[in-house]
């Protein structure tokens, strides 16, 4: 307790520094106890949050439990136990380094077996989209009178709203909570919309898929033969950003 954050906001006044700051008079004296481990006010009162998160940031649970949300969020729903203990053994290494962690879970990733996979939630859906197909991002801000597509608007169709995370343990990492015939629905109009604004969709859907799947397999024969029975382009982009080899990793 005592801890407050100083906002640019009306209420500030001038010379007051922004930023987190502490109260000693709204501050609860004495000492207190966390996962056994006592902290107390006879050094200085706003070093015991500093000192409770330290012990936190470094306890082995903090390390396994942020591994398993990572091998959960990009591996499987249920990744495998030495799988996570190698994400433990970089974050413990590297004492929390998030790019060093960030490369892990990449090799990890790759290295899955492909019986290993992941439904993509619809945030994951929606970058991967744009980021394949080069079509132009939603980067309008949510202001009022400003015309375009709002990042926050799209994510709110597709049933992943910003401004809506679940508390306290926000959006599920399972991939059965991401799968109804509502949020497929959602995606396949957006991915149809979505077509309107690439460049060159009937000449990139080719490059993509022999890149992605290679040139023999399942999902770029069955493009090819809806492409020889007439569908154009917008239909065919609309059919592969949601396949099964788009929506699951490892598909």
């Amino acid at each position: 307790t005592g801890w407050g954050v100083q906002l640019p906001d009306r209420s500030h006044r001038p010379g007051v520094p922004l930023g987190s700051y502490f109260n000693y008079a709204r501050h609860e004296p004495g000492t207190q106890t966390v996962l056994g481990k006592s902290y107390s006010a006879v050094v200085r009162n706003d070093g015991k949050l500093n000192d409770l998160i330290d012990y936190l940031a470094a306890h082995p649970l903090t390390a396994q439990h942020l591994c398993t949300k990572l091998a959960t969020s990009f591996v499987s729903d249920t990744p495998p136990a030495d799988c996570v203990a190698r994400l433990v053994t970089v974050f413990t290494a590297s004492r929390g380094n998030l790019p060093a962690l960030h490369k892990a879970v990449v090799k990890e990733v790759a290295a899955a077996s492909p019986t290993l996979r992941k439904f993509a939630d619809p945030q994951t859906w929606l970058w991967t989209a744009h980021r394949v197909s080069g079509a132009t991002l939603p980067v309008v801000p949510p202001q009022r009178g400003v015309a375009g597509e709002r990042i926050h608007g799209a994510l709110d169709e597709l049933g992943q709203a910003i401004h809506n995370c679940p508390q306290p343990n926000g959006w599920s990492l399972q991939s059965l909570d991401w799968i109804s015939r509502e949020m497929l629905e959602r995606r396949v109009r957006y991915a149809y919309n979505l077509s309107s604004r690439m460049a060159q969709p009937a000449e990139l859907l080719p490059q993509l898929l022999t890149r992605q799947h290679g040139p023999n397999s399942a999902v770029t024969a069955q493009l090819q033969q809806a492409k020889s029975q007439g569908l154009d382009a917008k239909d065919l982009w609309t059919a592969y950003l949601t396949s099964p080899e788009f929506l699951w990793s490892q598909a």
